[in-house]
């Protein structure tokens, strides 16, 4: 990626307006480097000096949830990763969700408002497994793109697909999470087209949405709640200056200061992330609580059958059934998009009564381990033997604890029950 001397110019210009001297500089040298990977891995189901060895990725030093890497292409098309293992994303999105997972309380109700593709989301429920998390964006296909996201890392979070602003409901969540529509200026590095796109005038096209989306977000908030509002801009404008409009126009509401770190720019109000500084792409965030009041408690849904997992409720929603982990009465009227963990398997002629989704979370079936050249056969759709001296019958297959799929032992063979829109050529983890 080469941006021109003018772009260049622009940009560093952008930071120059809250940032030290010494940090434009450096923000300016890092525009000439590739941009850092990093992902979050699921530590609730992997080993990690295992995973370090075989992926030959190493820990950050600040978040013992992130990992960093010299390459994207091959770790995106491993055998953990299509397992669910890990989650690739910008080391600065993985920073927002450190600094708010930190601040929530116990078993908080928190809504993502913009949330696909879900790095943000999986991000804090990898963190925060405690944490009631819904999520929406009001594009469709996207949403489609975080449900595959969602089933591949097999958790458990609800997902809609409307208009933000549209959602009618009381004030009664503990957080909202806001990554919102912006000008992507601080993806610059990563995405060519964000340089060659961005304009002024673009950008402050975008300034009124996002002060709509910050107040109907506060509107959500129970008192005292907390706002994460976000931004992949390096855009004044869309950043500080949007909070600082807020907290003038809610008297009520108080920024949350977060800890002192030499990596961060502390703008007048929020942090920005800047490459040169920050080992990521340009990001800016800034928490603020809303102030004290009556608060309205949420109920959870009676459901009208027993789930078939412990921890679960079973909710009935498309003419099926899902698990979800709880449901507030006040959200059941939603049109989920995908309200959980589907149950049963939707196609015409399944092989297999459940859905593939629900082998994540099942504890009604045996598990069977597999090798690593077995578990990647197996993703290619291909009946396998094993040396396995374990009855014939179903099983969950797994590979280094992590879950692959249903299958059934038949003697010394073991039937392929994934779905063919579910199969894939994988890479071994350790070359």
């Amino acid at each position: 990626m080469s941006l021109s001397r003018e772009e260049k110019d622009v940009f560093t210009a952008l930071v120059a307006e809250y940032a030290k001297k010494e940090t434009v500089s450096a923000f300016r040298q890092a525009l000439e480097q590739r941009e850092k990977s990093a992902l979050l891995c699921d530590k609730n189901r992997l080993d990690k000096q295992t995973f370090q060895e075989k992926c030959h990725v190493f820990q950050d030093a600040e978040d013992d949830y992130l990992f960093r890497f010299d390459k994207e292409e091959r770790l995106g098309k491993t055998l953990s990763h299509a397992l669910g293992a890990f989650y690739i994303l910008d080391a600065s999105s993985a920073r927002f969700t450190k600094e708010i997972s930190d601040l929530l309380p116990e078993k908080a109700l928190v809504l993502d408002l913009c949330a696909a593709p879900g790095g943000k989301s999986i991000g804090l429920k990898l963190r925060r497994t405690d944490v009631l998390l819904f999520a929406n964006d009001i594009s469709r296909s996207r949403t489609l793109e975080m449900a595959h996201n969602v089933e591949r890392m097999g958790l458990c979070i609800p997902l809609l697909s409307v208009d933000p602003l549209s959602l009618d409901l009381p004030p009664i969540f503990d957080a909202i999470l806001l990554d919102a529509p912006c000008s992507g200026s601080g993806m610059i590095r990563k995405e060519e087209k964000m340089a060659h796109d961005w304009s002024r005038k673009k950008m402050e096209s975008l300034l009124p949405i996002q002060q709509k989306l910050l107040q109907k977000a506060y509107a959500l908030l129970k008192p005292e709640g907390i706002l994460a509002y976000a931004t992949c801009s390096l855009s004044k404008e869309e950043d500080e200056d949007q909070i600082e409009t807020f907290l003038n126009e809610n008297k009520d509401a108080s920024e949350i200061i977060v800890n002192e770190n030499k990596k961060y720019v502390r703008g007048k109000h929020g942090i920005h992330l800047l490459p040169g500084t920050f080992d990521g792409e340009g990001f800016y965030f800034a928490f603020v609580r809303k102030g004290p009041g009556r608060k309205e408690h949420w109920t959870p849904f009676k459901a009208k059958k027993k789930s078939p997992e412990e921890g679960y409720r079973l909710f009935q929603a498309h003419h099926q059934d899902y698990l979800v982990e709880e449901l507030p009465s006040d959200l059941v009227h939603l049109p989920f998009l995908k309200p959980g963990i589907r149950l049963y398997d939707a196609s015409e002629h399944p092989k297999f009564p459940f859905d593939h989704d629900y082998c994540k979370v099942t504890t009604k079936y045996p598990t069977l381990a597999l090798t690593e050249e077995e578990a990647i056969h197996f993703l290619r759709g291909e009946e396998i033997r094993t040396a396995s001296d374990k009855e014939d019958g179903i099983y969950v297959l797994t590979y280094d604890g992590l879950r692959i799929s249903f299958a059934k032992k038949v003697q010394s063979k073991i039937k392929n029950y994934l779905n063919k829109g579910l199969r894939q050529d994988v890479l071994p983890d350790s070359i």
